[in-house]
């Protein structure tokens, strides 16, 4: 199925939404649309650079087309930048840079001052 660009401009809303709904301001963020193998979307990052390019497919492999709807398409920007919030920890596990277990803390309290500087505010902000 073809994706169109008003999906792809859904799909840049949404993921920049949850960008700044958790705060990842210590990124230089790009989007691409383009073919690729396999995957609906992907997020290609570098942390050391601080450079975060995410692709949506142009055309997704799906059985009935009436699948891929605005939600789908939403929740995919939502699941990469989930992978971009989770990326430094995955690069350290990767690389084995600083995987004591001091450095594994570090990183996890630093994606949850990021969560509760944005989505418990925000939360608490509402009551």
């Amino acid at each position: 199925m073809k994706i169109t660009q008003k999906q792809f401009k859904l799909f840049k809303a949404e993921a920049l939404k949850w960008i700044n709904r958790f705060g990842l301001k210590d990124w230089q963020v790009h989007f691409l649309f383009e073919k690729l193998r396999g995957n609906r979307a992907e997020i290609r990052y570098e942390c050391g650079s601080g450079i975060a390019v995410f692709v949506l497919n142009t055309e997704w492999e799906e059985m009935d087309d009436s699948w891929v709807t605005d939600a789908v398409i939403r929740k995919a920007g939502f699941h990469e930048v989930c992978e971009l919030l989770l990326g430094r920890l995955v690069d350290m596990a990767d690389r084995r840079h600083d995987t004591t277990e001091a450095g594994v803390e570090e990183e996890k309290h630093r994606i949850i001052r990021m969560l509760e500087n944005t989505v418990w505010k925000e939360e608490i902000n509402t009551r």
